[in-house]
């Protein structure tokens, strides 16, 4: 049992403590478990486990949990879970290109704009293109994406942004146009 930490910490530690474990480093492992993470070693278990998850197919589990129990602590989760009436989704095996379809501004805004429908539509009219719906995060979300390390999305399919094949960026005014680098961080591109 270890008192005063969260959830999140007390998950990095019993993970980093596991991969120490299994590079036969049994002494750091109890240690990274008796004292607790510091920085440097909560970089490394997210780099080193996200390369062993990502490779054993664990990864997308394990953002899907960081993602719905974020989205409980954020203000009007419903712009980042998708699934709307008319969204489109395709089968990845019989399309040859995807497409991320970013919008620099937040979901309300985005799913207002015509050009954004009109777009969106006539992409998925091609049987071989999978265009998917990508919207700039409010503060909070942003936040908390930092913190737990969860990359930008797409609405459609929930794969992250750097797996596209094509990014597109709408540019409606000059004030959006920091948006663009900020959702490609985000996006670890």
């Amino acid at each position: 049992h270890i008192d005063n930490n969260t959830e999140h910490e007390v998950f990095c530690r019993c993970l980093l403590a596991a991969y120490l474990s299994k590079q036969k480093e049994h002494d750091e492992a109890i240690n990274v478990l008796k004292v607790g993470l510091t920085h440097t070693n909560a970089n490394f278990l997210q780099i080193q486990m996200g390369k062993v998850l990502y490779e054993k197919g664990e990864y997308d589990k394990m953002q899907e949990k960081n993602v719905s129990s974020v989205l409980k602590s954020v203000q009007k989760p419903g712009r980042y879970i998708g699934g709307e009436y008319n969204a489109i989704k395709k089968d990845r095996a019989a399309i040859s290109c995807r497409f991320a379809f970013c919008f620099t501004d937040t979901y309300e805004i985005g799913m207002s704009n015509l050009g954004v429908r009109i777009l969106y539509e006539t992409l998925n009219r091609n049987p071989d293109v999978w265009c998917e719906r990508v919207y700039a995060p409010w503060t909070d979300m942003q936040e908390k994406m930092k913190e737990y390390n969860i990359p930008l999305w797409a609405h459609e399919s929930k794969d992250n942004v750097r797996d596209f094949d094509f990014l597109g960026f709408t540019l409606q005014y000059e004030m959006s146009y920091t948006n663009v680098l900020n959702m490609l961080e985000l996006a670890d591109i």
